[in-house]
């Protein structure tokens, strides 16, 4: 992840750090403490039910929008990488990336009585 963390004095900083660690970080513990939940749920609650997550492009916007949001605009130009969007999507929405492959068949077993 890279953003700009936005201090008090006016004063831009770069970050560059893997997502995960900015979940844990001292901004999105104590948004997480305000609001009584984990700092997953925080950036959960800013992104947009109408978003199409399954959309590359817009997942990253989303997520940085949410990320702003979140922490109150003190990070800003927030940009993920690949290994980003794999944990977002795994652990924050839950979902898997790797999907069977298309020439997968299901078996359906008979249900024993």
């Amino acid at each position: 992840m890279k953003a700009y963390f936005n201090a008090p004095n006016s004063r831009k900083f770069e970050l560059r750090i893997p997502f995960e660690d900015f979940l844990a970080s001292g901004v999105m513990r104590q948004q997480a403490l305000l609001n009584m939940c984990e700092p997953e749920d925080v950036l959960r609650d800013y992104v947009s039910p109408d978003a199409d997550l399954d959309d590359p492009m817009e997942l990253r916007e989303t997520f940085a929008e949410a990320c702003e949001m979140a922490t109150e605009h003190a990070i800003s130009q927030v940009r993920f990488d690949a290994d980003d969007i794999l944990f977002i999507r795994r652990h924050i929405l839950g979902s898997d990336l790797n999907p069977p492959p298309a020439n997968t068949q299901h078996i359906q077993w008979p249900i024993a009585a």
